[in-house]
C-alpha cells in the first residue's frame, strides 16, 4: 500500500513542505577537486549578496567535526568529517555551508565562494590501480568469515577460476536528502532529517 502512495505522489516528504516566513536555507559549498589540499576559501562575494546571512566552515563547528555516529567506531568505520578541514578526499565533498533566505539565493551564493587548492593529485577511481599503488582505506573493518571457505572450495565437486568485473551501482532513493532544524524552548534544536543516523 505504501508503494501506491509513493508512486502517485500522495506521500509528502520532508522536502515537500513549504518554507515558513522565518526559515533560512543552508547549502553546501562543495569541493571541485577530488584529491587536493584546500588552502583557503573566500566567501566575500557570496556574503555581499542580499539575503545571505552566514558562511560556516569546519572551524566554526562547536564540537567534533564528524558526520560518523560514535556508535559505529567500534565496528571499524573510518570517521568522516562533516566539513572538510583541509584535505579534500573527493569531488563534491562538503567544504562549508552558506545560510540564506531561500534555496535559490543559497545555491547561487555557494557557487560564488572562491576555493583555492594546492597539491592537486589524480584521483584513484579504479580498484586495480588502487591495489597497484597500495592506496587503501585506513583501519579497514575486520572481514566476516563464516565457516571454513578454503576447505569448502577444496572439497567442492566443481571449481571456477577467473576474473569477474562489474560497474558501480547507485541506489535509487525515494526521498531527497534534507533536514529541518527549529530552536526549542530548552536552548537546543528539534531536528527532522531524512537519514538513518538519527
Amino acid at each position: 500500500r505504501n508503494a501506491e502512495f509513493e508512486m502517485t505522489g500522495e506521500t509528502r516528504y520532508l522536502d515537500d513542505r513549504p518554507l515558513v516566513a522565518t526559515e533560512l536555507y543552508a547549502k553546501y559549498v562543495v569541493s571541485e577537486q577530488g584529491n587536493a589540499t584546500v588552502t583557503s576559501m573566500d566567501p566575500s562575494a557570496a556574503l555581499a549578496m542580499p539575503g545571505v546571512h552566514k558562511f560556516l566552515k569546519a572551524s566554526d563547528i562547536p564540537g567534533k567535526n564528524s558526520a560518523t555516529p560514535a556508535s559505529l567506531a567500534p565496528l571499524g568505520w573510518t570517521e568522516e568529517e562533516l566539513l572538510c578541514s583541509g584535505q579534500a578526499l573527493y569531488a563534491g565533498q562538503p567544504l562549508a555551508i552558506i545560510v540564506a533566505d531561500n534555496p535559490q539565493i543559497a545555491e547561487t551564493a555557494a557557487s560564488m565562494v572562491k576555493v583555492n587548492y594546492t597539491n592537486i593529485q589524480k584521483p584513484v577511481t579504479d580498484l586495480r590501480e588502487a591495489i597497484q599503488n597500495k592506496s587503501f582505506f585506513p583501519n579497514p573493518p575486520k572481514p566476516v568469515v563464516v565457516g571454513n571457505p578454503d576447505q569448502a572450495i577444496a572439497s567442492s565437486a566443481h571449481t571456477i577460476t577467473g576474473t569477474m568485473q562489474m560497474g558501480t551501482q547507485a541506489h535509487f532513493h525515494m526521498e531527497v536528502q534534507s533536514s529541518r532544524c527549529e530552536p526549542n524552548d530548552d536552548g537546543g534544536m528539534n531536528v527532522e532529517a531524512t537519514t538513518q543516523w538519527i
